[in-house]
């Protein structure tokens, strides 16, 4: 049996949460929302999202608690994410969003994007919702 290596830096950790989610432009990522086949998720903090808004439509799941919000066992588990759509993570810049893209992989998310961060979206003329 191989075993990849353990991860050991935060360099190491982004390494692995580009190779988990490509980049996609908030462009690609308006065209995926309208046809109903991806679903946007905020992994911002819930104070930050109340003081900027959202995307419309997206599921706020936080990265400090997104294990939870991905367990069906877990009391804070959200149906809404569901492992047949393609999932677009975002946050304030992209960092979080490709930290999160890892997890996501790893609790059986196939397809897994980066649409970056909210003020790009917000820059594309994305809708968002306060």
């Amino acid at each position: 049996t191989v075993t990849a290596p353990a991860i050991e830096t935060l360099d190491q950790m982004m390494t692995a949460g580009r190779d988990a989610a490509p980049v996609i432009s908030p462009q690609e990522a308006m065209k995926l929302l309208a046809s109903g086949t991806a679903i946007a998720v905020d992994v911002r903090e819930a104070s930050e999202v109340a003081d900027s808004g959202k995307i419309a439509g997206a599921i706020v799941a936080s990265r400090s608690h997104l294990e939870f919000a991905l367990d069906p066992a877990s009391p804070r588990y959200s149906p809404a994410l569901r492992k047949s759509k393609t999932i677009l993570l975002y946050c304030a810049s992209g960092k979080r969003a490709t930290l999160a893209a890892t997890t996501f992989r790893e609790m059986g998310y196939a397809d897994v994007r980066n649409l970056g961060g909210f003020k790009d979206w917000v820059a594309a003329g994305g809708s968002i919702e306060k």
